[in-house]
């Protein structure tokens, strides 16, 4: 047999991120990789109480090291959450770790202004999106520095993996890279009922269409609450729930009252994974009316759960969707409110959706992701 192939991602994401979909893609791939003959994960990174708690029944013995830096960081009694901490304890763990491993593969998780230098590994990044250099994040969020930041770890990638074919089409348009370069693949979706028993978010409510996430500009939470208010239908028989994203904002409550939608109308709740299952299982659709997205994460989880989705061809969603949800214009409130009202009262529809969106969700296997990734890896080293 030939030697393994070591493959190690770096700490940044787990350093920033308490739970997310960045954080969570990484675990996944690292959970199934670790399932392969000859491969061997490198893990020096540091993971948050959050995600050992979620992950804890996942992680294969090759992710001992994230639990005894954990245990370390814990016994210290400092500020162990503080991200910037993490960041620094991190870093220099990696440094000295790299300097004396000789992984075949190091997998950035994000975009280091500073990056670690490596022997004769092989320098693989993962591009979600282009969202930042596409100006669609307004109010100065959009960092030029970020933007530089993130193009010279493109650059100085010996492999680009990008999450759909349209960021990939944008990525090529925006940076003078090869297209060999690169490579598709999509990323998986757990289901989320996998995960224990649900955590009773939905007892109280009444009969609901789910929002799920950020109300970033971009994600079109404005438009969704104009679509809402124009159908007295939509306003009299369902309750709008959000699900993450922090409280509905002075702004937010604003455009409601001033569009005539009644606040007990409008529900915002927090919670983990068990929670946003049982909402997914109970509400009467999901929505995501993004004007862009790379990828497409909520739509494919909802349609795990049987929850038939209203989304757009921003971006990504129309080739992650397919035919499997209602596809809307995020540019036109009445399209939006078109195809909620079409949901939400046409069971024969509701039915076609549910059906389509379990099968079709189900072939966005975290395992596919990692096979292709792999791929990529062998190719590499």
């Amino acid at each position: 047999m030939g030697r393994s192939l070591k493959i190690t991602f770096d700490y940044q994401i787990f350093s920033s991120q308490v739970q997310g979909g960045i954080s969570r893609y990484f675990l996944e791939l690292a959970r199934h990789l670790s399932r392969v003959e000859q491969v061997e994960i490198l893990a020096p990174a540091f993971v948050t109480t959050n995600l050992q708690q979620s992950y804890r029944d996942l992680l294969s013995p090759s992710f001992a090291a994230y639990d005894r830096l954990s245990s370390l960081v814990a016994g210290t009694g400092l500020k162990a959450r503080e991200a910037s901490w993490r960041r620094r304890v991190n870093q220099r763990v990696s440094r000295w770790y790299l300097g004396r491993a000789e992984p075949d593969v190091f997998h950035e998780t994000f975009f280091e202004a500073d990056p670690l230098p490596l022997k004769s590994a092989r320098r693989v990044l993962t591009v979600q999106d282009m969202i930042d250099e596409l100006i669609l994040l307004p109010d100065g969020r959009t960092s030029q520095a970020f933007v530089d930041v993130k193009r010279a770890a493109i650059e100085r990638a010996d492999h680009v993996l990008v999450s759909s074919k349209q960021s990939q089409i944008d990525l090529l348009k925006l940076i003078p890279i090869a297209e060999t370069k690169t490579t598709v693949v999509h990323l998986g979706c757990r289901a989320l009922g996998e995960w224990p028993a649900p955590a009773g978010l939905a007892d109280d409510l009444p009969p609901y269409m789910l929002f799920v996430g950020s109300r970033d500009t971009y994600k079109n939470f404005d438009g969704l609450l104009r679509a809402f208010a124009m159908s007295p239908r939509l306003l009299k028989s369902l309750t709008l729930v959000a699900f993450g994203g922090g409280p509905f904002t002075a702004g937010e409550r604003g455009l409601a009252a001033q569009l005539g939608i009644p606040e007990a109308r409008m529900v915002q709740r927090d919670g983990d994974d068990r929670g946003l299952a049982d909402l997914y299982r109970r509400a009467r659709l999901c929505v995501y009316p993004s004007f862009y997205e790379g990828f497409g994460l909520i739509p494919l989880e909802a349609m795990t759960l049987g929850c038939p989705v209203v989304t757009t061809h921003g971006g990504s969603l129309a080739e992650v969707v397919v035919n499997a949800g209602e596809v809307v214009d995020p540019a036109f409130v009445e399209s939006i409110c078109a195809g909620l009202e079409r949901v939400a009262f046409d069971e024969a529809r509701r039915t076609e959706l549910t059906t389509a969106g379990i099968a079709h969700a189900a072939t966005f296997t975290w395992q596919r992701c990692a096979d292709e990734t792999l791929a990529v890896y062998r190719s590499l080293a």
